[in-house]
């Protein structure tokens, strides 16, 4: 097996961390649904109300607050 020279084995290093930045950004940027969210018992609420740590849909298992990771916006 040959090798690599120290420069070749940078630029490799290079690409890879080009490759990942990319599709970071990628998955990072993705669309995001729009339009109203639809509940659990069919009420439908505004996006923005979402994981804010209220019951908006009034469905008593809070549908609206489930996975947000943990976080409250």
């Amino acid at each position: 097996m040959a090798t690599w020279s120290r420069s070749v084995a940078c630029k490799v290093n290079l690409v890879l961390l080009l490759v990942y930045m990319v599709l970071l950004c990628s998955l990072v940027s993705a669309p995001r649904p729009s339009g109203p969210f639809e509940c659990d018992n069919g009420k439908n609420i505004p996006r923005n109300w979402l994981c804010d740590g209220h019951d908006d849909c009034d469905d008593g298992h809070r549908s609206d607050e489930q996975n947000c990771d943990g976080k409250i916006t």
